[in-house]
């Protein structure tokens, strides 16, 4: 494959990123919004308990289209103007939404202040208190709230505010450096990306096994498995792009096994680490076009508008789900689904899905394109805003 292929857009891989984005959502209803569902489903499966698995296959899938989309900006050099105008561009990207995510989790303590002032009614918790403190809402302004500077050596933090953002600011964090571990990549023969997948996959097991035994953790750790998985991620597109093993990610059978693998491996609830390597094999076979039911499926334009909204999906699905709950423990003075019966159950979440999915829709097209599109023509010259608005990353 050669250089010009990569201002290609990868269809299939921004199915993939909404697909991953409505399970992430599915595993935190199922446990945080509607706590009745998970737990039941737990004897049958453990599938939707894993789901913040999906996070970590974010992190690779970040990786592969960051390279896919800056490896000709950054393979001779990164001079002070192509990393200010990656900068601007990833700033672009996730901040003014992040940012209209904390406004509207501001307004609603805000609104929680007013009902205590004028009703005299009970909450759970204080306005502006525990995880919507005013003090960690200035580590969430600035997008460093995976980290908890008050708690050295792992700054280990509880999630706060719009709690799924942890991984925003993870992300953020690491691919400051994104850059400059690319050029390094680039320099690199084939076979010694292979040895840094092999070193990044070894390190994430020992990670695992000398950390939590999981993935599911925040602080210091939480940047070491971003970058590690980010690292994943550009090796295996520096695979992808050699062409040389095209035909074998292009066999059914290779997309077959890294679906059956990433279920089997959440299903019977096996080590974290073992999904890894499925996640890539993912990414790799369905970035090769191909004829299947799959790939038409991750061609089907429903499922690829939820990829152009899973960033969207990602950062409103907790609001609602907290709104939902508060509002109903106001109205109603008991929590949310406690007492719910099957098809109860069912309604709700339906309900909540469909405000998520709608709501997605307007913050993307009045929020995320508008405030994307503004910022980079401001604060980009034309000749980087023609590199960097090719891929939806």
């Amino acid at each position: 494959m050669n250089n010009s292929q990569s201002s290609k857009h990868i269809v299939s891989l921004t199915s993939l990123r909404g697909i991953a984005a409505l399970l992430v959502m599915l595993h935190h209803y199922f446990y945080f919004l509607l706590p009745r569902i998970g737990p039941t489903l737990e004897p049958y499966t453990m599938f939707f308990f894993n789901g913040y698995l999906w996070v970590d296959f974010f992190f690779i899938l970040s990786g592969f289209v960051l390279t896919h989309a800056y490896i000709k900006t950054f393979s001779l050099k990164v001079s002070q103007d192509s990393y200010r105008a990656y900068f601007i561009s990833r700033i672009a990207r996730i901040y003014p939404l992040h940012l209209f995510m904390l406004f509207l989790f501001f307004s609603s303590e805000l609104l929680r202040l007013v009902y205590i002032a004028y009703t005299g009614g009970e909450v759970n918790a204080a306005p502006f208190t525990g995880i919507y403190s005013l003090s960690s809402l200035i580590g969430n302004l600035w997008m460093v709230q995976a980290l908890d500077f008050s708690s050295p050596p792992l700054f280990d933090v509880l999630t706060t505010w719009n709690q799924p953002a942890w991984s925003i600011s993870a992300e953020w964090l690491v691919y400051l450096f994104f850059p400059f571990l690319l050029f390094d990549l680039t320099k690199c023969q084939n076979k010694t990306h292979f040895l840094i997948y092999g070193i990044a996959l070894v390190s994430l097991f020992l990670l695992i096994i000398f950390t939590y035994g999981h993935l599911n953790f925040l602080g210091l750790w939480s940047l070491v498995r971003c970058a590690l998985e980010a690292i994943l991620g550009m090796t295996i597109y520096k695979i992808y792009q050699s062409g040389s093993y095209r035909h074998f990610f292009s066999f059914n059978s290779t997309l077959i096994i890294s679906i059956l693998s990433i279920f089997l491996v959440m299903h019977y609830d096996w080590n974290d680490w073992f999904s890894l390597l499925p996640f890539c094999l993912l990414i790799l076979s369905t970035s090769v076009k191909r004829g299947d039911a799959i790939s038409n499926l991750l061609a089907w334009q429903p499922i690829i508008y939820f990829g152009e909204i899973s960033y969207s999906i990602y950062m409103t699905h907790w609001f609602v789900q907290e709104t939902a709950k508060r509002v109903w423990k106001i109205v109603f003075d008991k929590d949310l689904g406690m007492d719910f019966n099957f098809l109860q159950t069912l309604t709700m979440l339906f309900v909540c899905v469909v405000i998520v999915i709608g709501m997605a829709s307007l913050t993307y097209k009045l929020i995320e394109m508008p405030s994307r599109y503004y910022l980079k023509n401001k604060f980009l010259t034309k000749k980087y805003i023609g590199g960097f608005i090719k891929i939806k990353n």
